[in-house]
């Protein structure tokens, strides 16, 4: 009754900027999940690994892995996301970092929560 996904914190990342371009939310995946339908509960337990760093230990375990069969991998709306994160931090190195804080700081939230009064 318990699935792992192997999402990692770039997935997180790249999940929340597709849901702000194309969905117009600020949201991404929850690290742990039930569905009461099938009384199933999933769990995302590399959402704070950074992608590198889990193909790092990989390779230093000799952790065979297996490249994605889909063949859509590589042309798609996440790839093109991924692409422009990968722009942005090589201008912004920090921005990584930030991005994957932002997801759970829950303190600093300080967003426009109802719509603005338009006689402002």
């Amino acid at each position: 009754n318990k699935v792992a996904f192997a999402h990692h914190a770039d997935d997180a990342i790249e999940t929340l900027f597709l849901n702000m371009i194309y969905g117009g939310r600020i949201a991404t995946f929850d690290p742990k999940m039930y569905l009461t339908d099938s009384e199933t509960t999933f769990i995302r337990p590399f959402c704070l690994s950074f992608e590198s760093d889990i193909a790092k230990t990989c390779a230093s375990l000799a952790i065979p892995t297996i490249k994605s069969g889909c063949p859509n991998d590589g042309f798609t709306k996440r790839q093109e996301i991924k692409e422009l994160l990968h722009s942005v931090y090589h201008q912004y190195p920090q921005a990584k970092e930030n991005f994957l804080l932002s997801l759970y700081n829950k303190d600093k939230l300080n967003l426009y929560l109802q719509k603005l009064d338009p006689k402002i």
